[in-house]
């Protein structure tokens, strides 16, 4: 069992055993789950299963996966990443990520 699988069968664990959670497949894979609640703050992550253990040195792969994690914070065409950020620190959020060698993960709320 991976390492993102274990923290997130102990996350799951840890909810109150009430709460109900939702989850969907795409059709290309990608596993949701979720839950609804009343109010207008919204936390979610991203979690992708892979990491510097995916990594191929022999080919230069050195720090690949870290490397793709801050790709995730350079903005799109139509929005520079300092105005994605700001919006999100004027209204009280924020944004984040991380690597391991099991999983590259990005997540706001």
């Amino acid at each position: 069992m991976q390492i993102g699988k274990i923290f997130f069968l102990h996350l799951l664990d840890s909810l109150n055993k009430n709460m109900e959670l939702y989850r969907y497949v795409g059709d290309n894979g990608i596993r949701l789950v979720y839950h609804r609640t009343p109010g207008v703050v919204a936390h979610c992550g991203l979690m992708i299963n892979t990491g510097s253990r995916d990594e191929n040195p022999e080919e230069g792969e050195h720090g690949a996966a870290h490397f793709i994690e801050h790709m995730f914070f350079k903005g799109t065409s139509k929005r520079k990443s300092y105005h994605i950020l700001s919006y999100l620190d004027d209204s009280g959020g924020e944004l984040n990520a991380y690597t391991t060698k099991e999983e590259t993960a990005i997540y706001a709320s």
